[in-house]
């Protein structure tokens, strides 16, 4: 009986997975060479984020940020994010972060912002090595 049962149940399982038929509906798309450069970016960006940059191409950048107010979306917020990094108002490095502090809330809101409202991938790219 329990051979009849197994056989049944194997049966089934052949029948069922010979009835699917693959979908085409949606064609796979293969990652790019401009895709590819992003990831490794930050791969190596935000690997060991508490460290300090260790990779030769990224350290140009780190010294100094985008000015231009032509590459934001809305310079206003950007000038925000400068005018609170300007008077020193940041959490220091090693300092404790928690969202439960509405100041620190509103700092990473700031910097949100900052990265959000640039214009292209080159503007957010210098400004996310030199933050």
């Amino acid at each position: 009986m329990k051979l009849i049962i197994l056989a049944v149940a194997i049966s089934l399982a052949v029948l069922a997975s010979g009835s699917y038929v693959p979908s085409t509906k949606y064609e796979a798309k293969y990652a790019d060479k401009d895709f590819l450069f992003k990831q490794k970016f930050f791969f190596e960006v935000l690997r060991n984020i508490h460290l300090p940059l260790k990779y030769e191409e990224y350290l140009p950048y780190a010294k100094s940020w985008v000015s231009d107010e032509s590459k934001y979306n809305d310079f206003t917020q950007v000038a925000e994010f400068f005018d609170w990094y300007k008077t020193g108002a940041f959490l220091e490095k090693g300092e404790i972060f928690t969202i439960y502090n509405e100041l620190y809330l509103r700092q990473t809101y700031a910097l949100f912002t900052f990265l959000y409202n640039s214009a292209d991938w080159d503007t957010y790219y210098k400004n996310l090595i030199w933050a």
